[in-house]
């Protein structure tokens, strides 16, 4: 069952830490045993995950469980809006405590706090809602386009689908696109949006124009007119499982690219933290990325920076997993594990 599930470039192993937290917990949940069915390994700044069993079956009872509904999704968006205030607030008090005494003491203090709304973000706004939702969507193309078929709309397909996956909201993204068309300029959009930069809390690379006009739409195209949800079950006619499947579709759409604005911000206004610890310890914020949470929490009880651990990594990459023990991650320095490395071989 082993496969990789994806591959990904600049993913510092202090998000994989907790990343793989909660995957850990999700399957072993999904699983109702404590196999070792995940393992991540970052090398030369990239990231891949191999998992040990079939994701799709695993998403499926993921998004069945938490997102089976619109109210569901209305309970994390209402939650989501409540925790980007919590993280404006308490990312400005840290700063300025930081600013002004970047003692151990209150160095700790502030990664704590940090750590603590990086695992609710990793949950329901990272892992649970990925994972989940491209289970659901790959489930729902295949109802809709069935839909279709049998209904013979396929003169109407385009409208249908664009009309079906509508947002409920709109996103950073569809903001973007609405501002660029009403003239705003990429260079003011790129600094008002530079939130988006990076999920990942440590390794990021700036937001810039040129991202900002790759996104630009056509201003010549003509705007779509899309269909109603009434007018969608007249010409789909669907069962009552199909039916509430075309109603959660908005809200899934729009969640699905709504909690990545909701963990970019996040990542984006604690920033400040791993500047201060890049100082604290003398190093470079680059090197810092190659630590896990429970390394960092260490480092700074101690005061000791493990430079040669680093330099190790950079040098021979690290295997990130879980064995049983707790949802505590280990991280392997070095050359990959011959059990792990046939696994890679075998996918």
């Amino acid at each position: 069952m082993w496969q990789k599930l994806l591959s990904r470039e600049g993913v510092d192993v202090t998000t994989i830490s907790q990343v793989d937290v909660v995957y850990y917990d999700m399957i072993w949940n999904f699983t109702q045993n404590r196999e070792e069915l995940l393992f991540s390994i970052v090398k030369g700044k990239n990231l891949t995950h191999y998992i040990g069993l079939d994701p799709n079956e695993f998403g499926r009872q993921i998004y069945k469980k938490h997102f089976n509904n619109p109210k569901q999704i209305e309970k994390y968006y209402r939650r989501g809006k409540k925790l980007l205030n919590e993280i404006n607030q308490s990312s400005k008090k840290w700063s300025t405590i930081l600013t002004e005494n970047p003692t151990s003491e209150n160095l700790f203090s502030a990664f704590s706090e940090f750590r603590h709304s990086f695992e609710e973000i990793c949950y329901i706004y990272s892992i649970i809602s990925w994972s989940g939702i491209e289970a659901w969507q790959s489930d729902f193309e295949k109802s809709l386009n069935d839909m279709i078929v049998r209904n013979h709309q396929e003169k109407q397909a385009e409208k249908i689908i664009a009309s079906a996956y509508h947002p409920w909201k709109k996103t950073a993204l569809i903001e973007i696109q609405e501002k660029l068309l009403r003239g705003v300029s990429a260079e003011q959009l790129s600094e008002e949006y530079q939130f988006l930069r990076s999920w990942c809390v440590v390794w990021f690379r700036p937001l810039t124009k040129e991202w900002i006009q790759s996104i630009k739409p056509d201003p010549a195209s003509k705007k779509q007119f899309l269909l109603s949800k009434k007018e969608l079950f007249n010409l789909l006619k669907p069962t009552n499982s199909e039916k509430e499947n075309v109603e959660l579709a908005p809200y899934m759409v729009f969640f699905k690219d709504w909690r990545d604005d909701v963990r970019r911000y996040h990542a984006f206004h604690w920033s400040f933290l791993f500047d201060a610890l890049a100082a604290f310890f003398s190093a470079s914020r680059d090197e810092l990325g190659y630590l896990s949470l429970n390394e960092f929490e260490e480092a700074i009880q101690t005061g000791s920076f493990p430079q040669r651990l680093i330099e190790q990594r950079k040098k021979d990459g690290c295997l990130v997993t879980a064995q049983g023990d707790g949802l505590k991650m280990h991280v392997l320095t070095g050359p990959t594990p011959q059990k792990y490395l046939e696994i890679i071989e075998m996918v």
